[in-house]
């Protein structure tokens, strides 16, 4: 297929894409006022007509231009894992801050208190020292702190043994 025909059967693609999805918008209205339909599912349903159209379009110019679809998967994939871990890591983020404010607010354990709770199969006790927006820092000797997420000391049950705010 020369340059010229591709041109022209993209444009005409391009049109015709145009005018089915003028078509369809057309009969959602028509058949919605005939039959009484809501005009907010008259607009979910044009819209999902126009979706469907530009997908339609879409897919006619990658067959007239002869693009490879092994290229365009190799480029979905990467966009979809990308995506994929940027969700979790942003999730990861929000869950440690919103933790964060949980804990500030709700106020069951603060700096100075003595605490204990398990980290799997191992039971924890220190002396909260610091709380940060990702972190509570944990005391529990004298040469070592640990420094535990807020999202998982929030899902972990803590007893407090000792509250210091209270001794003052």
């Amino acid at each position: 297929m020369t340059f010229l025909m591709q041109l022209i059967f993209t444009v005409l693609a391009v049109a015709g894409g145009f005018a089915l999805n003028a078509l369809a918008e057309s009969s959602v209205r028509t058949y919605g006022e005939a039959r009484g339909v809501d005009p907010a599912h008259q607009d979910m349903l044009a819209r999902m007509l126009r979706y469907a159209t530009t997908a339609l379009a879409v897919i006619a110019l990658i067959l007239i231009w002869g693009v490879n679809f092994a290229s365009i998967w190799v480029l979905g994939t990467g966009i979809l894992g990308f995506l994929g871990l940027a969700l979790f890591a942003t999730w990861s983020f929000l869950s440690s801050i919103m933790s964060a404010f949980i804990i500030f607010f709700a106020m069951p354990y603060g700096v100075g208190d003595q605490i204990s709770f398990h980290d799997g199969a191992v039971e924890r006790e220190g002396v909260i020292e610091e709380m940060t927006l990702f972190f509570v820092h944990i005391r529990d000797s004298e040469t070592s702190t640990i420094k535990v997420p807020n999202n998982l000391i929030l899902q972990r049950a803590v007893r407090v043994t000792d509250r210091e705010s209270e001794d003052e």
